[in-house]
């Protein structure tokens, strides 16, 4: 083969190749496509590290010590000109009576990436399967949550993950909460900052979330003008991207789940989007528990303790020490006679109203509803004098709602009185101002109407 012909071939081929004086540095020789990646100008004749690399000095990576001339020495490298990932080939060659290198760059790039994809995805899934198992395997849902994060944290490099709570106030207004938090080495915490935010004072945010229920911000300055609330909150936390998951319990959003300044995988959701699932799922799961767990304490429709937790109340004062203790009895007059005349919505009302009155006056541990129209009121550690004191003002306001609304009977002991004594004697008491109450058989509950009742 003649050596034009050979140079033919090599102008031909696909693959960048090129010699350099191992002393110098200097281009000796660069095929046609290597032109084209680096030019113009003439590439021969100066420093490889300047005109291949865009480097000032001799390159670090340089692999001059490892070449023989029996093998190629087979490398991957980034180019920082192109931007191309390569295959290199290098050994050592005879050129114009100079031992020299010989480098041979083939373009892997969408190959590198293709495999690169497959890598984060099977990493992803490992993740994935990570988090699943600590889910079912953590002691409790907050270390489930804990680990998770840290999970997530460190799979997409970032600086920050966390969960966010929304809570409903008793005006509707909507509160947002940090809840968990996972920071990197030298991040500082933004938990404690970000506390019962009303999102009723960011109006944009809710809008900025938007339909789509997840969020990939790639630089922030890319939202100030659109979404100047929440980029302010945003750079106060120096947060420069972020990714973020909609939590949603029954299609009604419960919060989110996100990380700040992600630098591997920034824009891949897959992850945030699994464990939104699996977060919410939790979520219900625990409001559930929540929910069963209140309803064997309290009453589900006034809100205070119910016969069963009246019941241990008493229980566990007889083994108590002993201390100053007022017991009433209440029974609601009339309930029955309301329900029968304007309906179980009435009737529902009108306890509900007499809970509140009474909870006005004491607390709503010390406030128990044990029948349909009976509440038990017990109160540790209080005088005699004050005791008697709130029985008359919570009377009064009830009478001035529902007149004759009440039958109630009290005790007041000291330190020897047995709890359920004193209960059984209460009881019996309220009964004897229910019989006066009922001796004019023709009396009726009637709210008064509102303008005149005390709210």
């Amino acid at each position: 083969m003649s050596t034009s012909f050979a140079q033919y071939l090599v102008e031909q081929l696909d693959a960048l190749i090129y010699l350099v004086d191992m002393q110098t540095c200097e281009v000796l020789y660069i095929n046609e496509r290597g032109k084209k990646l680096f030019g113009p100008g003439d590439v021969v004749g100066q420093a490889c590290y300047r005109v291949l690399q865009g480097r000032d000095e001799p390159c670090p990576f340089c692999t001059n010590h490892l070449l023989v001339r029996e093998f190629f020495h087979v490398w991957e490298h980034t180019n920082p000109i192109t931007g191309r990932h390569y295959l290199l080939k290098d050994k050592l060659v005879d050129w114009r009576g100079k031992t020299v290198r010989m480098e041979v760059a083939v373009d892997i790039t969408d190959k590198e990436n293709t495999s690169r994809a497959i890598k984060d995805k099977l990493e992803m899934q490992r993740a994935l399967v990570d988090c699943v198992r600590t889910f079912y395997t953590a002691p409790t849902f907050n270390e489930a949550i804990n680990i998770i994060l840290r999970i997530l944290g460190r799979i997409h490099q970032a600086d920050r993950a966390y969960v966010f709570e929304y809570t409903s106030g008793e005006r509707d207004e909507v509160f947002c909460s940090n809840t968990h938090e996972w920071c990197a080495e030298g991040v500082a915490p933004q938990k404690d900052k970000l506390q019962d935010l009303s999102l009723d004072l960011l109006p944009d945010w809710k809008t900025f979330l938007g339909p789509e229920q997840s969020i990939v911000i790639r630089d922030l300055e890319e939202i100030r003008e659109n979404f100047p609330q929440t980029y302010d909150i945003l750079k106060m936390q120096e947060i420069k991207s972020l990714m973020i998951s909609q939590l949603n319990v029954d299609g009604v959003a419960s919060g989110f789940i996100g990380v700040d300044n992600p630098r591997h995988l920034g824009e891949d959701l897959s992850l945030l989007w699994s464990l939104s699932y699996f977060v919410t799922m939790e979520q219900k799961k625990q409001r559930m528990e929540s929910n069963i767990l209140f309803l064997s304490q309290y009453d589900s429709l006034t809100g205070v303790g119910n016969r069963h937790s009246y019941m241990r109340l008493l229980s566990e004062l007889e083994s108590a020490e002993n201390a100053e203790t007022g017991v009433a009895f209440v029974d609601l007059n009339g309930l029955k006679s309301l329900n029968d005349r304007e309906g179980h919505t009435a009737g529902d009302i009108f306890l509900k109203r007499m809970s509140e009155v009474f909870a006005r006056h004491f607390s709503k541990e010390e406030l128990f509803r044990i029948g349909g129209d009976e509440f038990v009121i017990i109160c540790r550690g209080i005088s005699a004098q004050l005791f008697k004191k709130k029985l008359r003002s919570m009377r009064a306001e009830a009478e001035n709602l529902y007149p004759g609304a009440l039958a109630l009977g009290s005790v007041w002991k000291k330190s020897e009185a047995s709890p359920s004594e004193m209960a059984r004697l209460a009881d019996k008491r309220m009964y004897e101002d229910k019989r006066r109450h009922y001796h004019d058989r023709n009396r009726e509950l009637r709210p008064v109407p509102p303008a005149t009742a005390t709210q």
